[in-house]
C-alpha cells in the first residue's frame, strides 16, 4: 500500500470524455510524479483499477452516463481508492446519493480546478491513515490473541489510572478543605480546574471504551472464528476509525485552544474561495450524517472572498456540529450566505434547539464555557472560543443572535485580506 503524501496513481472516468483533459493536466501539474489515466467505458476503468487499484478515481456522472455511477460501489469495495464524483447539478439529495455508493465526496461539475485539486488531496491524506489501519487490521488478525493480552493489560492500565486519578482528586479535595481561608477568587479557579479536568477525563473515556469495545469484539470473534466475515470487519474497522477520529477532534481542539491562548495569530493561507461551495460541501457532509435534522442553504450562486479556506471550514463545522448537538430532538437548521454591504460577507447558522439562557449569553465565547453544564452533550466548551479566534483572525467578527425560538451564530468577515483588529 503506497504512502506519499500526494496521490501517485489517479483514475478519471469521463464518459462524455468532456472534463477529463482538463483534470488530467490540473492534477499532473499539482502533484509531482502523478501518473493519470483516464476512461470513457466503465467497464475500461473497473478493469484498470481492479489490475492496480489507483489511490485516487473521479467519476463523472451526467444523464448520458448512466452507467458510470455503477463503478462507485465496486471501486469502494476495493478499500484502497479515494473516490470522488462529479455531477452537474449538485444538490444535498444527490450528494447523499453519491455517498450511499460509496463515494468519498460528491462535488459541482463546475468546481474550480485549483479547489478540486485541493479537496481531492485533502480528502486522500485524511483517509491514508484509515486505509493504512484497515491494511493492519488485515495483516495482523492471526495475532488478535497477542492483541487480546495487550488490550487487557491496557484496560487494567486504564483502571489503574482512573483509581490514580481519584486518589488525586480526594488528595486535592483534603488539600483545600486545609485552605479555606483562601480568597474566593482562588477558591473558584481550583473548582474551575478540577471541572474541567473531570470533563476532559469523561470526553477522553467515552471513545477509550468504545474502542476497547471493539477491539474486544474483533479479539472474541476472531477466536471463536478464525476468517471473520467481510462486513463485520468492516463495521468494526469503521467503529474504530471513527472513535480515533473523535478522540483525533479533541485533542486538536484542545491544542488550537492552547495555540490562541498562548502562541499568539497564526499566518493564513489566504485564496479567493467560493463561500458557497464551501458551505454547500459541509452542509451535504453533515446532512449524510444525521437523520433527524433537515439542513437548508441559503445563498447566491457564488460569493467569492480572501480567505483560508481550512480554517474558515473549521468556524463552519463548529458552529454546525453545535446546532446538531444543541438539537437531540431534530428539527430544521439553515445556513445562510449573503453580502450586506460592499466588501463584506455574512454566514449564519441557525436552529430551533434549546436555546441558551439570557444570563449564560455573555459567556459564550469564554474558553471552557458550556451553554448547558447539566446535560449529557459532549464538549470541552471550547469550539466557540476556537471558532471566535480563527474569525478574527480573518479581520472578521461573531456574534450571538437570538430571535424568537431560535439561535443563531453570525460571522461577517471582509471579502478582501485585511489584519485581524
Amino acid at each position: 500500500m503506497r504512502t506519499l503524501e500526494h496521490p501517485h496513481a489517479v483514475l478519471i472516468l469521463d464518459p462524455e470524455a468532456t472534463a477529463s483533459p482538463r483534470l488530467a493536466r490540473a492534477f499532473a501539474a499539482a502533484w509531482a510524479g502523478c501518473v493519470v489515466h483516464t476512461d470513457r467505458a466503465p467497464a475500461d476503468a473497473l478493469a484498470r483499477a481492479q489490475q492496480e487499484p489507483p489511490d485516487l478515481a473521479v467519476v463523472t456522472l451526467g444523464p448520458t452516463a448512466p452507467t458510470a455511477e455503477r463503478v462507485i460501489p465496486d471501486l469502494h469495495r476495493g478499500g484502497e481508492t479515494t473516490i470522488v464524483a462529479l455531477t452537474p447539478r449538485h444538490s444535498t439529495a444527490e450528494a447523499q446519493r453519491c455517498l450511499r455508493l460509496g463515494a468519498d465526496a460528491c462535488l459541482a461539475a463546475s468546481t474550480p480546478l485549483a479547489q478540486l485539486t485541493m479537496l481531492s488531496d485533502a480528502l486522500y491524506r485524511a483517509h491514508l491513515d484509515t486505509r493504512r489501519l484497515a491494511a493492519d487490521l488485515r495483516r495482523t488478525q492471526g495475532q488478535l490473541g497477542q492483541a487480546a493480552e495487550s488490550l487487557r493489560t491496557a484496560q487494567g492500565s486504564l483502571a489503574a489510572a482512573e483509581h490514580t486519578i481519584r486518589q488525586l482528586q480526594a488528595a486535592r479535595r483534603a488539600q483545600e478543605q486545609l485552605t479555606t481561608r483562601a480568597g474566593e477568587g482562588e477558591r473558584e479557579a481550583r473548582a474551575g480546574r478540577r471541572a474541567f479536568a473531570a470533563q476532559v477525563v469523561h470526553e477522553l473515556r467515552t471513545p477509550l471504551m468504545t474502542l476497547s469495545l471493539y477491539a474486544g469484539l474483533a479479539t472474541a470473534r476472531a477466536e471463536s472464528t478464525p476468517d471473520l466475515a467481510p462486513e463485520l470487519r468492516a463495521q468494526i474497522e469503521r467503529g474504530l476509525v471513527q472513535q480515533a477520529a473523535a478522540l483525533g477532534r479533541l485533542i486538536a481542539q484542545l491544542a488550537e485552544a492552547a495555540r490562541v491562548e498562548h502562541a499568539g495569530p497564526l499566518p493564513l493561507e489566504r485564496r479567493p474561495t467560493d463561500l458557497v461551495e464551501l458551505a454547500r460541501d459541509l452542509v451535504a457532509t453533515v446532512q449524510a450524517a444525521t437523520g433527524s435534522h433537515s439542513l437548508t442553504l441559503r445563498a447566491p450562486g457564488e460569493l467569492v472572498a480572501e480567505v483560508d479556506a481550512w480554517r474558515l471550514a473549521q468556524v463552519l463545522q463548529i458552529l454546525l456540529d453545535n446546532a446538531v448537538k444543541y438539537s437531540p430532538a431534530g428539527g430544521p437548521i439553515t445556513v445562510e450566505l449573503a453580502r450586506p454591504q460592499p466588501g463584506w460577507v455574512r454566514l449564519t447558522v441557525t436552529d430551533t434547539g434549546m436555546g441558551v439562557a439570557v444570563a449564560l449569553r455573555p459567556h459564550l465565547f469564554t474558553p471552557y464555557f458550556r451553554g448547558h453544564p447539566g446535560a449529557a452533550l459532549d464538549g470541552l466548551g471550547l469550539g466557540l472560543y476556537v471558532a471566535q479566534a480563527l474569525v478574527r483572525e480573518h479581520g472578521g467578527t461573531i456574534s450571538a443572535e437570538f430571535p424568537p425560538g431560535a439561535t443563531c451564530f453570525a460571522v461577517e468577515l471582509p471579502t478582501a485580506a485585511r489584519t485581524a483588529g
